[in-house]
C-alpha cells in the first residue's frame, strides 16, 4: 500500500531525467489541448454488454446483448488477456477477470489494449471481493423497496431459472432468501434546494430518476429477461428534489452469504435503478510514501519553500476526513519505506494526526476539526468507511449551510469509483465549500500494463468539479500531487502516481505542493502530506477573499506551484 522509493542518485537520475520530461511534455500539451479544443466527438458504443458491470479479479463476467459475436478466443481487460468460453448453463460467453487486472475502471474488448469506445468493468480490489454494501434510499421510496426487497429478487430469480449462468441465479437465490433488508438511517436534514449565487459556484446536475419502463437484464441476442415497472408513487417523486445528504442509508450483509460484492452492486442496482445506490463499504486507504529540511518543524519548511510569510485561515475551519480523532490516531504504518539514505524506515506512528498538524503548519489561525472515517474497530488498519466519510461530508454541508467558511482534506483514496462519496461531495461544493483530495502515489500503478487506466478518487473527479467552462475556472475539487523540495531540483516528485510507470494511463493532477514532512523525528512524505498544504492556502485565501482561487498546474522546475494563493491576505 505504501510506496518503497530508494533516493539515491545514482539509480534514479537518469530515468527520473527521462520520464520527467515525457511527462512535463504531455502535460503541458494536455492542458492546451483541454483549454483550447472542443469536446471530442462521443465513441460509438461498445458492441457488448457486460454483467455483472463491477467485479474483482477470478470473479466471472458475462457478455450480454452479444448478438453477432458467436466467437471464443482472448478478450483484453486493460492491458490483460482472458479467455472467453460458453456458459454451459446459459450458454452466455463468459470470461473470468484476470488476477493481475488492476483495480478501477477499465476498457474491455477483443484487441490489446482495448480500443475507445470499448465496454468498461469497474475491478474492485482484491480485498473487497466479498464485503457488506452500503445502501444509499430515496426516503421517499423507503418502504415501497423495503416491501418489494423480496418480490423483486423472486421475480429476477424466476426469469434467470435455465436462463440465466448457474452462478449468478445462485447469488440472486441467496440474496433472496438469507440477507434481509436493513434497517436504514437518515445520512442528514433534508434541506431546500442547493445554495447558489455564491462566488465561483456553479450548480450542480441533480439526481435523475429513471424512465418509465427499465429493461432489467438483456440476454444475449439484444432480448429483455424481463422489464419492472420503476416505482413513482408522489412520496417517490417528492422525496428526489431533496439532495443526497437528505438520502437514507443502511449496510446490507452480504458478505456473510459470500455474494461478491460486484453482483451485489449490479443486481440492486438493476432491481431499484434511481432510487437505491449501491456501494462498497470500504472507500479506500490513506496513502503514503543529502535529505532537505532534516527534521525541520512543517511550519519552517512552507516558510522556507513557498515563502509563507504570515499566519492566516481565521474564521476558517479545515475539516481532516482521516484515520484520527481529536483525541486519539491508532494507525501505524508499518510498511518498511526508503527514505533518501536513511535506513528503512517502518512503524511510523499516526497519519490522519500528522495532515492536521500540517494543515494546521500552514494556517495557524484556522480551526482544525479532525473525524475519524479510517482504521474504525472492526475495520482493517487503514481501511476507510464509506458511510462514515460520506456521513461527515454530509455534517459538513450541513454546517457550512448554518454560516461559516470550510475547507475539506481528503488524504486518501482508493481505486473504485464510490457513487456516495461522489455525491456527497457535490452537496459540499454546491454550498461553496472546497475539497482538497491527495492525487495517489506511484504504488498505486504497480504492477499496471500497457491498456490499463491507474485511479485515485476522489482526485481523479477533479475536473467534474470546475466552476465554469473558461479557462482558468477553479474547481471545487483539487487533485494535489507532491512537489520534490529538494533545493537541485523543486519539481514533479518521483513518489507521484504513474511518475516511473509512463504506460499507466492517469488523470493529471490539478496542483501540486510540497509533500515531505517530519514529525517526532519521522519521515512523513508522499501526495497525503502534500494535500494539507492546499487546504491551508485556501484557508488562507478565504479568510480575506470570496470564493475559491483557480490553482493552475505548475510543472516548471523550480517555478513555485502555489505562488498565487501564498500571502493571500494583507
Amino acid at each position: 500500500m505504501y510506496p518503497i522509493i530508494d533516493f539515491r542518485p545514482g539509480v534514479w537520475r537518469g530515468v527520473r531525467a527521462l520520464v520527467l520530461g515525457l511527462l512535463v511534455c504531455v502535460a503541458c500539451a494536455a492542458l492546451t489541448a483541454a483549454r483550447a479544443q472542443p469536446a471530442p466527438a462521443a465513441a460509438a458504443p461498445a458492441p457488448f454488454g457486460l454483467f455483472p458491470s463491477v467485479a474483482a479479479p477470478g470473479d466471472p463476467v458475462w457478455l450480454t446483448g452479444s448478438s453477432g459475436r458467436a466467437e471464443t478466443g482472448t478478450i483484453w481487460v486493460g492491458g490483460h488477456p482472458a479467455r472467453l468460453s460458453r456458459d454451459p448453463t446459459s450458454g452466455w460467453l463468459t470470461f473470468t477477470v484476470p488476477k493481475t487486472a488492476p483495480p478501477g475502471a477499465q476498457p474491455v474488448g477483443g484487441q490489446a489494449p482495448p480500443a475507445r469506445g470499448a465496454a468498461v468493468l469497474t475491478v474492485l480490489p482484491p480485498g473487497m471481493a466479498v464485503e457488506d454494501v452500503v445502501l444509499y434510499v430515496n426516503p421517499g421510496a423507503a418502504d415501497d423497496i423495503r416491501q418489494q426487497y423480496v418480490g423483486r429478487l423472486k421475480r429476477l430469480l424466476d426469469g434467470c431459472q435455465r436462463r440465466c449462468p448457474q452462478q449468478l441465479t445462485a447469488a440472486i437465490e441467496r440474496l433472496t432468501s438469507q440477507v434481509p433488508f436493513p434497517e436504514l438511517q437518515p445520512l442528514g436534514t433534508a434541506v431546500p434546494e442547493p445554495v447558489t449565487g455564491r462566488p465561483g459556484v456553479r450548480r450542480l446536475p441533480a439526481f435523475r430518476s429513471p424512465g418509465s419502463v427499465t429493461p432489467l437484464l438483456t440476454m444475449p441476442g439484444g432480448n429483455a429477461a424481463f422489464r419492472l415497472e420503476p416505482l413513482r408513487s408522489p412520496a417517490v417523486v417528492a422525496g428526489r428534489s431533496a439532495g443526497f445528504c437528505a438520502q437514507m442509508a443502511g449496510l446490507l450483509r452480504s458478505a456473510s452469504q459470500g455474494v461478491p460484492t460486484g453482483q451485489v452492486i449490479s443486481l440492486l442496482t438493476l432491481l431499484f435503478a434511481g432510487d437505491l445506490s449501491v456501494d462498497p463499504t470500504t472507500a479506500g486507504h490513506p496513502y503514503q510514501t543529502a535529505i532537505p529540511h532534516h527534521n525541520e518543524q512543517p511550519r519552517t519548511v512552507v516558510e522556507t519553500v513557498l515563502g509563507i510569510r504570515q499566519g492566516s485561515g481565521a474564521g476558517v475551519t479545515i475539516h481532516v476526513l482521516d484515520t484520527a480523532s481529536p483525541t486519539a490516531d491508532d494507525f501505524t504504518m508499518d510498511t518498511p519505506v526508503l527514505y533518501y539514505d536513511l535506513p528503512p524506515v517502518a512503524n511510523r506512528p499516526y497519519h490522519g494526526r500528522v495532515v492536521g498538524e500540517i494543515a494546521q503548519a500552514v494556517a495557524p489561525d484556522a480551526t482544525v476539526t479532525l473525524r475519524q472515517v479510517c482504521t474504525l474497530p472492526g475495520r482493517a488498519p487503514g481501511d476507510c468507511s464509506t458511510l462514515e466519510t460520506v456521513n461527515a461530508l454530509c455534517a459538513v454541508a450541513q454546517e457550512a449551510r448554518q454560516g461559516g467558511r470550510h475547507v475539506v482534506n481528503l488524504s486518501l483514496g482508493g481505486a473504485y469509483p464510490t457513487l456516495g462519496l461522489k455525491l456527497a461531495l457535490r452537496e459540499v461544493a454546491a454550498v461553496g465549500v472546497p475539497t482538497v483530495a491527495s492525487y495517489g502515489n506511484r504504488d498505486d500503478c504497480v504492477g499496471h500494463a500497457p491498456g490499463d487506466q491507474c485511479h485515485h478518487y476522489p482526485a481523479d473527479w477533479s475536473g467534474e468539479f470546475v466552476t465554469g467552462t473558461a479557462p482558468g475556472s477553479p474547481t471545487m475539487l483539487l487533485s494535489v500531487a507532491g512537489w520534490d523540495i529538494r533545493d537541485e531540483l523543486q519539481e514533479f516528485a518521483t513518489y507521484n502516481r504513474a511518475v516511473v510507470i509512463p504506460w499507466a494511463q492517469t488523470p493529471l493532477p490539478s496542483v501540486q505542493a510540497p509533500g515531505e514532512f517530519w514529525s517526532g523525528g519521522l519521515p512523513y512524505f508522499g501526495t497525503s502530506f502534500a494535500a494539507p498544504v492546499v487546504s491551508g492556502l485556501l484557508a488562507g485565501w478565504m479568510s480575506c477573499r470570496p470564493g475559491v482561487p483557480f490553482l493552475p498546474l505548475v510543472t516548471a522546475p523550480h517555478q513555485n506551484p502555489l505562488a498565487g494563493v501564498v500571502n493571500a491576505c494583507p
